[in-house]
């Protein structure tokens, strides 16, 4: 299905099979890809932390990353300097390959709190021109600096500026993103994400076999999304869910039909989403 560009949002609702992700082994230990990915093409995925470290300021119940080494918000290593990605980047970008369709600032970090990370989009963006490279900058966050004024700049002038938007409740946000490093509470996380001049809302939907207040997949949490992606007007939202894995014994995906119905309703809004079982 060819995808519309999301410049101009218009009412429309796209699903994407669910197709298992590709990887080549890791390019460099910062870098890793390209990967066949669901939701972005072949992309180049840019740890911002000290891999295989996982340095983040929250710690989603439901994580990839959860059983990585070391504390969510401890940096015992120095974080990679920007200088040195965009020198990765360069050399595998310069090598004969299959076009990549993105670069994303993500995988096992929370890429806003790397100390560079304003200069690090701005050197990104420069190699891409001097490159003339046609791959969209993507960046998968959970916000958690949005509060410094360099670094909303910076994600403002990033073609795709993802944040996470999972609960509708304090009380659930407190529980299951579990942000410790930066306490923070719901509201204050969209008053942040409303200062963004385009952003872009990805929400990851699971069920709880043992525990159904700890889930998102409720009626009440369902409606509480839909009157925050209402407020916040995202260019659009990306609806997913989890993978099965041992690592989530407790957690359970959601199904595809319900995705879609609950899709529909943010369609409804007037928001551009898609789906990705």
């Amino acid at each position: 299905m060819k995808k519309k560009s999301i410049q101009k949002p218009a009412p429309a609702r796209k699903t994407r099979p669910a197709r298992a992700a590709k990887a080549e082994a890791p390019a460099t230990p910062l870098i890793a890809g390209p990967l066949h990915t669901r939701r972005l093409g072949s992309a180049l995925i840019v740890h911002l932390g000290t891999r295989p470290d996982k340095h983040c300021t929250w710690n989603c119940i439901y994580c990839q990353w959860k059983n990585a080494p070391k504390s969510t918000h401890e940096r015992r290593q120095p974080v990679p300097d920007k200088d040195e990605i965009l020198a990765q980047l360069a050399d595998l970008l310069a090598k004969p390959r299959k076009p990549v369709d993105a670069i994303v600032l993500g995988g096992s970090s929370e890429p806003t709190v790397h100390p560079q990370f304003a200069e690090l989009v701005e050197g990104l963006l420069q190699l891409r021109k001097k490159l003339g490279g046609k791959w969209l900058l993507h960046c998968i966050s959970n916000g958690s600096a949005l509060d410094r004024e360099k670094v909303r700049r910076a994600c403002d002038s990033i073609d795709r500026m993802w944040v996470k938007v999972d609960c509708a409740t304090n009380e659930l946000f407190r529980k299951a993103n579990l942000p410790a490093a930066r306490p923070i509470s719901l509201e204050k996380h969209l008053n942040q994400i409303e200062k963004l001049k385009s952003p872009l809302i990805q929400t990851t939907f699971w069920r709880n076999a043992k525990d159904s207040e700890l889930q998102n997949w409720s009626p009440e949490n369902l409606l509480g999304l839909l009157n925050i992606y209402e407020r916040l007007k995202p260019a659009c939202v990306h609806l997913t869910t989890l993978r099965p894995s041992s690592m989530f014994s407790k957690l359970r995906p959601i199904h595809y039909e319900n995705l879609e119905a609950f899709a529909q309703r943010v369609s409804d809004l007037g928001i551009d989403v898609e789906v990705f079982p």
